[in-house]
This record gives structure tokens, sequence and C-alpha cells, in this order.
């Protein structure tokens, strides 16, 4: 039944993605001219993979920045997910509105609602809250007070100013750690508690290890959606390549590049975390 709910899934990976993928690796290695009739390919090599990497001064530089984003933004999302699936799995008035609230992230990302007042709205709230540089300084303070690590510091000031980007991009991985945690039997809770396990022993000791599948797809997701933002600099510079100096193979040849990246940091979170996961089956 898995397999035939993911149907579409690996239809659209053998028919669409693939197909295209292949043509775009071919247009890396070929310079691309537009004709009446279409285009033509001459063959260049690893010339433009070569100029990429060592040639523009700009390309490597938007690559590390949107990696270090992505190191620092992808542990506070699966995080803050983590523990607002957390509350939201309790029994409390209200939590049906409040799931709903947590949605509307997710309906965002879609595209469903852009463009109306609900946009708008949102758009306000973060405005408002972008003036809140008098805070985030006593906060950094504050944790100078406490000796805290400068690294440390700068990643949960860099998490306060960023709070409604991390809460846009959490919607969906706040919905697959709710399913998740619905389906961990209640037995387990009822046993523990006789054996007199508190409820923060029962969340690290059963909740996230039988969760940890979803966790581990979770952080998987925010990688490659932190990796893929529109709003990342990269996009935009590989953009300006093609739409404006009409330069297509050597725009090609970066997102290759790119999705070659993507692909080995997938590949090693993967390695690292899987030893970890515990399939409840």
């Amino acid at each position: 039944m898995g397999y035939v709910f993911i149907l579409p899934l690996i239809l659209g990976v053998c028919f669409l993605f693939l197909p295209m993928l292949i043509k775009t690796v071919i247009f890396s290695f070929n310079d691309i001219e537009i004709v009446p009739d279409g285009y033509s390919l001459t063959f260049k090599g690893f010339e433009y993979y070569h100029k990429a990497l060592f040639e523009d001064p700009n390309f490597n530089r938007y690559v590390v920045e949107s990696l270090s984003l992505m190191v620092t933004r992808v542990p506070v999302i699966v995080l803050f997910s983590l523990v607002v699936a957390t509350m939201l799995n309790g029994k409390f008035k209200g939590r049906i509105v409040a799931r709903t609230i947590f949605f509307v992230p997710v309906l965002l990302a879609t595209g469903i609602a852009s463009g109306g007042s609900l946009v708008n709205i949102l758009q306000a709230h973060s405005d408002s809250a972008s003036g809140a540089g008098a805070e985030l300084n006593q906060v950094r303070e504050f944790l100078l007070s406490m000796d805290f690590n400068d690294t440390l510091i700068g990643i949960i000031a860099s998490s306060a100013e960023q709070i409604s980007i991390i809460v846009n991009a959490s919607g969906l991985q706040i919905y697959i750690l709710l399913t998740a945690f619905q389906e961990v039997p209640s037995s387990l809770y009822e046993a523990s508690q006789v054996e007199g396990c508190s409820a923060w022993e029962q969340f690290w000791k059963i909740t996230v290890p039988l969760v940890s599948p979803q966790i581990l797809v979770s952080t998987i997701y925010t990688i490659i959606d932190s990796y893929v933002r529109s709003d990342a600099k990269v996009f935009g510079f590989i953009s300006a390549k093609v739409f404006q100096n009409g330069e297509y193979s050597f725009a090609t040849a970066m997102y290759v590049i790119y999705f070659v990246a993507l692909a080995l940091i997938l590949g090693i979170v993967w390695l690292i975390a899987h030893r970890h996961i515990i399939y409840n089956e």
C-alpha cells in the first residue's frame, strides 16, 4: 500500500524529473545557441564547470553562504517543529484551532494564499517584529554575562531575528512529527508511568527514539527546503546569468554543481543519522 500511495511520485521522477535532469547535465557540457527551430549544442566539456569553480569570483562565495545559513537554520527549524508538535499533541481546549494555525505556513509555501490579505497581515506582523533590535541586543548582553560561547550567541541571536522565517519554514515538519507522535502506542507511556518515569524521561527514552525516522525525514526535507529557497543569493545570481546575460550553459553548470553539493550533504546526513534510527515495526 505504501508503494501504491507514492506511485504518482515514482512516475513523476521516472518520466519528468530524471529526463529533465539528464537534459540539464547535457546542456552543462555544451554551448547552447538559440536558433529559429529551437537550439543547437556545441560540446565544451568541463569548460563551464571550471569557470564556475575557479574563475567566477561570486559563485563559490554564494554557495558557502547558503551552506553556512543552512547549517545554523536547519537544527533550529527541526527543534522548533519538534517542540511545537509535542505541544499540539497534548489534549487541551482549542487544539484543532491551534493545529490549523500552524498549518497556515504550509498553505503559504504552496502559493495557495499568496497575494491575499492573509499574506499581507503576516507580512505586516513580520515588519513590526523587525524593529526589535534593542531587545535582541539585551539578549546578547545577557548571554555574554552568562559566559556563553560567541558562536552559540550568534546562532541564538540569528534565530531570534529570523523567527518569522523559522515559523514559516516549519509547517510541514510539525505535521510530520505530530502524525508520528500519534502513532506511538499509549501502552508504552502507561507502562513507564507504572515504573516511575517522569514526563521528561518518557520524551527522551520513548517518544524521540520511536519518532526518529520522522525526525530524519523532517531534517532532510528542511535541508532541501533551505537549499532551494528562491530567496537564496545563489539562485538570484544564477538566474541573472540566464535572464540578464543569456549565459544558459554557464548557469546550467552552476545548477548542476549546486545539485551535486546538495546530494552530498543529504548523503552525509543520512550516513550519520541512519545508525541511530529506530524503526517501530
